[in-house]
């Protein structure tokens, strides 16, 4: 209603408004969101886009016509508000679907919501059904968001230009007028008209090819229902490397360095595939990976049409490193996730878009390691992702919730944060443990199946999983709803109570003051030195919101360790006479009786609370010191992290020395292990590869006199090698 009223008060003040007018400070008050008394079911968009290299700035411009078949979903329909940024509009019609011409009023562009406001003579019928038409035109920007140009070059290395789309989140509207909300989902007809030297890709693929004098014009097959942000186009010189309906496209000259992602890609697709139980191919019928030399984001999941910055797709044998291997490779498995988690099923605002980057994030580790099990991918997921991501971000100063409301494109777009990603993936693992992996499963299989081209929300998603099973008369969604409604995640403090028990309380960690204001259902799983069943992930017991629990353990039966494999997304602090056991264990011969993962938990659980001053440092750095025997990757990894922190602490003081005495001290054993000239090729895994690149950083900045010398002499063969070509 207070729409409406706006919208009539600046057709009394404004009566004689034109095509394209713009009233920003006269409309400040209307909502961010777009109304929902109109919906778009299909859209028609025609675009015209010449690239010559010869354009000057201002000349890189396309012209454009969409139509959009709309229903009134109320009755007496008298405006039509959609969204348009940077577009300058020609024309406009508007026809009832019996050919009847609606008569329009007026015409608004709002530069602050974004939002291009038609107003109606005649009044629009709920059911029925109307075709909105607009010409218009615009440029192809050069700021990587919209429709814009990138840098490119022919096969003889001359400058070109190639048109691209980024629309994620709220870029569609630069590119032609729409209803640029993820739940307005709807069909789109592409059609693109460009240089005959150039070619097309869409979502879809081409149906047909028409040329007429210099240009050509590329038209797409019709695509599923899908949101706005998903809209994808390129036009480009670009050639492709293919294996059926899976394609690598690139400029020419780098065609040979797309074999390992289509190779890899296919895998991936099929792995997922499998997972969900729902076939890629049943939705669109082409997977098409596009690197692009400017790309503002590592990548993204237009349906059919995933774009990539270059570094994030090619690869070269034997110039490629290790590390960026792998990581394009978890780039693609991340994407492709995203064609299901986000693409088929996407949030109903971007309030809940930790549902699309979330399981994008967390599947970008389990359905590679399913791949690719060597790369332990599984276990690497709680040292990168957990600790060395979520952990640190949840814990600033003033992090975020997961379920976090924004208006303006602005706000939406700094949602895409380490709390979509690494928290939302961490805490969708820990559900996976909940409910254990079949139930998960299941139920993940459920919820992709029932809101299939639809959206949904938190409360979708725990529905699906929990399937009415309470625990402690509590239903999933409530236990998940401290999770994902309150910022910050806890510790778990463990103390003695009496010889026979052990007291559980949480309280909020940061690394900065911040209120105890603990409010979780936390999943309480523990292994001890006479149970050490470490695969049990599945809660004992639940510590609740504002209580404490105890557990009955017996003086005698020594040490325990909470929160087995960090299946949880919490941090566990003991008393100092439990660390001193804790130690005592790790610093044995049989210090490999504790998981990997829990190892490495216990260093970083260890050197936080030390950190935050609730551990002396005396204690974390003597447990730390079992690293003399270990030759993992997993908790060298957090040990290489953590060591970052207090090198960076220290490297002024006078302790510096020491500290680099006792990195001397830890890291003997695994210099010796993995060595500091590699085995030859083929010869080694991937891990063990990336375990010497830390160990040798390290080892070199700590001073190890057989690091210096091994890199002295590498650097001087390539210095004399490099001045003989």
């Amino acid at each position: 209603m207070a729409r409406i009223l706006i919208l009539f008060l600046i057709n009394l003040m404004f009566p004689n408004l034109l095509l394209g007018d713009v009233i920003s400070s006269q409309v400040d008050d209307l909502s961010y969101r777009l109304p929902v008394e109109i919906k778009p079911n299909f859209y028609e968009l025609n675009l015209t886009v010449n690239l010559n290299s010869n354009l000057s700035e201002t000349d890189f411009k396309f012209t454009g016509e969409v139509k959009i078949d709309i229903v009134a979903e109320i009755q007496d329909v008298r405006s039509i508000t959609l969204n348009m940024k940077n577009l300058t509009v020609k024309n406009i019609s508007l026809y009832h679907s019996n050919k009847t011409a609606i008569k329009l009023n007026s015409t608004v562009y709002d530069d602050v919501h974004e939002f291009l406001i038609i107003m109606l003579d005649d009044k629009l019928k709920k059911g029925n059904n109307y075709l909105l038409t607009v010409s218009y035109s615009g440029v192809v920007n050069d700021q990587l968001r919209g429709f814009y140009r990138s840098r490119s070059a022919d096969k003889n290395g001359n400058l070109i230009y190639v048109a691209a789309t980024h629309f994620e989140p709220t870029g569609a509207r630069l590119a032609f007028p729409c209803w640029d909300e993820p739940a307005f989902k709807a069909h789109f007809n592409i059609s693109i008209t460009h240089p005959k030297s150039y070619h097309a890709i869409s979502n879809m693929p081409v149906e047909e090819l028409k040329v007429e004098n210099d240009m050509k014009t590329t038209k797409f097959k019709t695509t599923p229902r899908m949101s706005t942000y998903l809209v994808a186009f390129i036009v480009s010189n670009y050639e492709c490397n293919e294996d059926g309906m899976f394609r690598v496209c690139t400029k020419p000259q780098a065609v040979n360095q797309t074999h390992y992602a289509l190779e890899k890609g296919k895998k991936l697709l099929d792995a997922l595939n499998e997972y969900t139980a729902i076939n890629f191919t049943h939705y669109v019928p082409k997977m098409d990976q596009v690197s692009l030399k400017d790309f503002s984001a590592g990548a993204m999941e237009n349906w059919g049409l995933v774009t990539y910055r270059e570094s994030a797709l090619l690869y070269q044998d034997g110039v490629t490193t290790t590390r960026t291997k792998q990581s394009i490779t978890t780039i693609i498995a991340h994407e492709f996730t995203h064609q299901w988690f986000g693409n088929l099923v996407s949030p109903e605002w971007w309030t809940w878009i930790w549902l699309n980057e979330g399981f994008a994030d967390y599947f970008q580790y389990i359905i590679t390691h399913k791949v690719l099990p060597e790369w332990r991918l599984d276990e690497v997921f709680v040292v990168d992702n957990i600790q060395g991501n979520a952990f640190i971000a949840d814990a600033g100063e003033n992090p975020r919730p997961m379920n976090k409301n924004a208006k303006t494109s602005q706000e939406i777009s700094s949602l895409f944060d380490n709390i979509a990603y690494q928290k939302a993936g961490s805490v969708i693992r820990m559900m996976s443990h909940i409910l254990t992996e079949n139930v998960f499963h299941e139920g993940l299989k459920e919820y992709l199946k029932q809101n299939a081209l639809n959206v949904a929300n938190s409360t979708n998603l725990f529905e699906h999983l929990g399937k009415n099973k309470k625990w402690d008369g509590a239903s999933f969604g409530k236990i998940m709803d401290g999770w994902v409604n309150n910022a910050g995640y806890p510790v778990v403090n463990v103390k003695r109570n009496h010889d026979d028990e052990l007291q559980l309380s949480q309280e909020r960690f940061s690394f900065y003051e911040t209120k105890n204001d603990a409010n979780w259902w936390v999943p309480i799983t523990y292994v001890n030195s006479s149970s050490m069943n470490f695969n049990n992930t599945t809660p004992i017991i639940w510590l609740k919101p504002g209580r404490n629990e105890t557990i009955k353990f017996n003086k005698a039966e020594g040490w325990i360790i909470v929160n087995t494999q960090q299946a949880g997304y919490y941090r566990v602090n003991y008393e100092p006479e439990m660390w001193k056991l804790l130690s005592m264990q790790l610093n044995s011969d049989n210090y490999e009786n504790i998981h990997v993962v829990n190892r490495a938990q216990l260093i970083d659980d260890a050197l936080n609370m030390a950190r935050t001053n609730r551990l002396n440092y005396t204690v974390a750095l003597t447990l730390t010191l079992y690293l003399e025997r270990e030759t993992d990757y997993v908790p060298w990894q957090t040990t290489f992290r953590n060591m970052q922190f207090l090198h960076n602490m220290l490297r002024t003081s006078v302790q510096y020395n020491n500290f680099m005495n006792y990195i001397r001290k830890i890291m003997k054993s695994v210099t010796s292990q993995v060595r500091y000239k590699p085995y030859q090729k083929g010869e080694e895994l991937d891990i063990v590869k990336l375990l010497r690149i830390n160990a040798m950083e390290w080892a070199c900045r700590a001073g190890v006199d057989e690091c210096k010398d091994y890199t002295n002499r590498e650097f001087n063969a390539w210095l004399s090698n490099s001045s003989r070509s």
